[in-house]
């Protein structure tokens, strides 16, 4: 998937581009499960590339795990003129190699903000096998065969304005 740099933000939801050093974050906290999760695209100063992440934070975490786990890392580059993709995307440290993943993994952003946004902490596991892993997702799509090698890219129906809120 290659477009502009302003059509590749809106499938992450965000409507306006970011310049250089500017973030888009939405965090939650959830005072009953004791943790915090965390999604933000980044602006590279020179606005070579940007990076995408979600982060959950753990107030007391389980014996032997990490205090911080992260979810998702992508990066989003410019290819030629002004055509950008996203690139070494991976879901909890699991690299995304399926055909497709990008309209997976923005999709998947994309909700787990608007859950952010609603003050409601995600199912992350279940949002992965819903847009990533899963029979349901784009893993589980690919992997039943046929259709065809450059399927068209459309954005997740459900975007919304991240500078703006709903």
């Amino acid at each position: 998937m290659q477009v502009n740099l302003t059509e590749l933000l809106s499938y992450l939801g965000i409507q306006e581009d970011l310049l250089g050093y500017e973030t888009d974050s939405s965090q939650y906290r959830d005072d009953d499960k004791e943790k915090t999760c965390s999604a933000e695209v980044r602006m590279a100063g020179e606005q070579r590339e940007f990076e995408v992440e979600i982060l959950t934070f753990f107030d007391e975490p389980e014996e032997g795990a990490p205090p911080v786990e992260q979810i998702l890392a992508m990066i989003g580059k410019p290819k030629s003129g002004d055509r950008w993709s996203l690139s070494q995307a991976s879901v909890k440290g699991e690299p995304l190699n399926f055909g497709g993943w990008e309209e997976g993994v923005c999709a998947f952003y994309t909700e787990i903000v608007m859950n952010l946004r609603q003050e409601v902490f995600p199912d992350i596991d279940a949002l992965i096998d819903e847009h990533l892993q899963g029979e349901g997702g784009q893993a589980g799509r690919n992997k039943r065969g046929g259709g065809r090698k450059n399927p068209k890219f459309k954005p997740p129906s459900n975007s919304i304005s991240m500078k703006r809120g709903f």
